[in-house]
């Protein structure tokens, strides 16, 4: 079984998670979802206050 940390890269993660191996599973890719989603709303949010 692997592990994935947060030094992997979104590449590695995506391969892994496209794998035929169970890890990751479906909430680590929901957490990055949310991750990158909270990330963009807070580009926004300090583009907006310039």
């Amino acid at each position: 079984m692997s592990e994935i940390t947060w030094q992997d890269s979104i590449e590695s993660f995506v391969s892994k998670a496209s794998s035929s191996s169970p890890p990751p599973g479906g909430g680590s890719v929901a957490a990055l979802v949310a991750v990158l989603g909270t990330a963009m709303t807070s580009m926004v949010g300090n583009e907006s206050l310039k």
